[in-house]
């Protein structure tokens, strides 16, 4: 086995090596910190015909840097009758010393994507988005036209909310960003506008996956949770009248026992004009119209 190390001072170094090593501090993705390109660096949009536009950005590809700075427009091959799936790609090519976007055509018929080239170090194809082509269509339509775009990975910082990124006079701050900031005690990250805080706090609305409540009575009110009282052991009636009956009365001799006769019912709490329910000698008695059962509960004595 052959060992090698590098750089080192006087020696050549080529480009496998320096791609190899660079790779281990970065993952290939399209570079959404950089000033080129804005909040949507390589974003893909229809075109005239049958044609894309590819906007400015910087990606970073197996250990080499791609910049540009231009909008790019690239030609889809026209459609057939049957639909097919394209891929704009980011092409490495070492051998010509290039990268470049460019097209994948799919095969008609297909609703898969078509296969890309990643290599260790010859030819590496990025995918940025997916295209739609429609059987015998004569253009893009955005409808039809898929993010496909990894991000590069981000360090993350370590400041005060006086030494934030962009504190000093004419810093560019790059989206996403992101750090622990000791004077507010949080992770937060730069969205394009101003810093927000990476793990929110406070109360979380229902529509988020919370409750929308600061106390238990909010939280049961907000998430439609009933909070009846049920009547406790030894106490001879039902104190406050129950506004529905949420639960399916079965005809199982293990809950439902012997009609109550009428010299034992004790005060009844009302609900509508054929229901009602009362506590009577440690037990639970349902009325349904004229008819009475009694609801055995376990462990009570």
């Amino acid at each position: 086995m052959v060992q090698s190390a590098w750089p080192f001072n006087d020696q050549a170094i080529d480009e496998t090596q320096f791609s190899k090593w660079a790779t281990r501090f970065q993952v290939t993705g399209v570079d959404l910190r950089g000033n080129v390109g804005g909040a949507t660096p390589l974003a893909v949009t229809p075109g005239a015909g049958m044609r894309v536009n590819v906007a400015p950005g910087t990606a970073f590809i197996r250990g080499y840097s791609y910049e540009s700075t231009t909008v790019v427009s690239l030609d889809i091959e026209p459609s057939t009758t049957q639909a097919r799936r394209d891929l704009v790609v980011l092409r490495l090519d070492p051998l010509t010393n290039s990268a470049a976007l460019a097209i994948v055509k799919g095969t008609p018929g297909s609703l898969s994507d078509p296969a890309t080239t990643r290599t260790v170090a010859g030819i590496y194809e990025l995918p940025l988005y997916r295209l739609a082509i429609p059987a015998s269509s004569t253009s893009i339509l955005a409808a039809n036209v898929q993010d496909l775009r990894r991000w590069t990975e981000m360090s993350s910082g370590y400041w005060s909310t006086a030494t934030r990124p962009g504190t000093v006079p004419g810093e560019t701050v790059q989206n996403g960003v992101f750090g622990f900031n000791y004077s507010l005690g949080r992770h937060e990250y730069w969205d394009g506008d101003s810093w927000e805080a990476m793990i929110r706090t406070g109360t979380l609305s229902v529509a988020l996956g919370g409750t929308g409540g600061e106390t238990a009575a909010e939280a049961r009110t907000n998430l439609g949770i009933r909070a009846d009282t049920l009547p406790t052991n030894g106490v001879n009636r039902v104190d406050q009248n129950i506004t529905g009956f949420p639960y399916t009365l079965q005809s199982d001799l293990d809950y439902i026992g012997d009609k109550l006769p009428a010299n034992d019912r004790t005060a009844v709490g009302q609900v509508g004009n054929n229901l009602s329910f009362e506590w009577a000698n440690n037990r639970l008695h349902v009325h349904i119209d004229a008819t009475t059962y009694i609801v055995r509960l376990e462990g009570l004595n």
